[in-house]
């Protein structure tokens, strides 16, 4: 299936990451890694070492600098070896108090790094 999300119909902005990650259905059916590719404050893309289907509920383990962060969200759109996850703020109650904060945190850092980027 095609990727059919673009920019323009994004609410938050994304930001680069290559962090390894494991996902794992949340009936435990089906556990993959991959790399976190990029995120934002409602979604995330992922390239994966094997496939996840469509409507998934997953719940995503990374690795950033020692701290860990997981994500609760569900697959939006798939191909065989990438995914574009929902989560965050719009699911509000998947994540502990601890994980939003971080992944709140680790979203400003990655935008400050971003506006201080050169712009090309």
């Amino acid at each position: 299936m095609a990727r059919k999300s673009g920019p323009e119909r994004r609410q938050f902005p994304r930001y680069p990451t290559r962090h390894r990650v494991e996902t794992e259905s949340l009936d435990g059916g089906i556990v993959v890694r991959g790399t976190l590719q990029d995120l934002s404050a409602a979604g995330c893309c992922l390239r994966l070492d094997g496939h996840v289907s469509l409507g998934t509920q997953i719940d995503l383990r990374c690795d950033i600098g020692g701290l860990g962060l997981r994500i609760r969200g569900r697959v939006v759109w798939a191909e065989e070896t990438a995914a574009g996850v929902f989560h965050g703020i719009a699911l509000a109650g998947h994540e502990s108090d601890e994980d939003a904060l971080f992944h709140r945190l680790y979203l400003g850092r990655l935008a400050h790094k971003a506006e201080g980027a050169p712009r090309g």
